[in-house]
Order: C-alpha cells, then sequence, then structure tokens
C-alpha cells in the first residue's frame, strides 16, 4: 500500500495499538483504509505493482500466521466499533459479517476443498475472539 503523507498526516495516521509489534498483531491497514473511505477518499487497485509478501513455509509458521491474521481482525473492529465515526454501520452489518465469517458457502469458504486443514479456520475465529482483548490491551500499553 502507498499513501500520500499529508492524507495520513490528515487522518491522524496509523493507529500505534494496532499492528505488527503490537498485541493485536495487525489490523492497522485495514484501519487506516476504512478511515480513509469514511473521510470521503478513494481506493486504487493497481494490477502491474509488484508487492513482495513473505510467506512462513512451516505447519506452525502458518497457524501462527492465521490466528494472528484473527486477532487483527478483531482488534480492528473492535477499535471501529468503539471508537469508529460509523459504529452503528459496523455493528447492524455484524450479522452479515458473522454468516459470511462461518457460512460454508460463502466466498471466503466456498473455494476451501476436503482437503482444507479446518482446524485453520478455528484458529482464524478465535483469533478474531481474542482480538478485543488484544486492542485493549494494547491500547493500555500505548497509553503508559
Amino acid at each position: 500500500m502507498t499513501f500520500k503523507t499529508t492524507v495520513l498526516r490528515e487522518l491522524g495516521g496509523f493507529d500505534i495499538a494496532l499492528g505488527a509489534g503490537t498485541r493485536t498483531r495487525g489490523g492497522e491497514d485495514l484501519d487506516i483504509c476504512i478511515r480513509l473511505l469514511q473521510a470521503g477518499g478513494r481506493l486504487a487497485y493497481e494490477p502491474g505493482a509488484i508487492v513482495w509478501h513473505r510467506h512462513l513455509d512451516t505447519t506452525a509458521g502458518l497457524r501462527r500466521q492465521v490466528f494472528g491474521y484473527g486477532v487483527g481482525l478483531g482488534a480492528m473492529l473492535s477499535k471501529q466499533i468503539l471508537m469508529g465515526s460509523d459504529r452503528w454501520s459496523m455493528l447492524s452489518q455484524a450479522p452479515g459479517g458473522i454468516r459470511y465469517l462461518t457460512h460454508p458457502r460463502s466466498r471466503k469458504n466456498a473455494a476451501r476443498g476436503a482437503m482444507f486443514p479446518r482446524d485453520l479456520s478455528a484458529l482464524e475465529r478465535i483469533g478474531m475472539a481474542c482480538g478485543p482483548f488484544a486492542y485493549l490491551a494494547s491500547r493500555l500499553e500505548r497509553s503508559r
């Protein structure tokens, strides 16, 4: 992702209670995108851009990463519900989000075949449930 520095400053920058190196393990990228859209900004997709993303090559590493993604998502959603400018809209969409997360035929789950390790889905969901607590702990740490 790239941003104009002035735009990030106008939005208050990245939330330092979210992201790698915090208890939340992530979520800062989604949070800033949501805040940008809520402020009337736009996102653009550039298919020609090349981004190198590290993927873990061990089962243990994959499990940590999936859990961490869940924690980050849960933390970011908690922040948006607690402090976001559009919290009521977020709350009203929660039932649909839960259906999307859990329904076997949702776009998220439909492509997962019989060989997909079901425990990875469970780890992601457990991470999401831990996200609100991780966000609160991270906020407390940052406020000290």
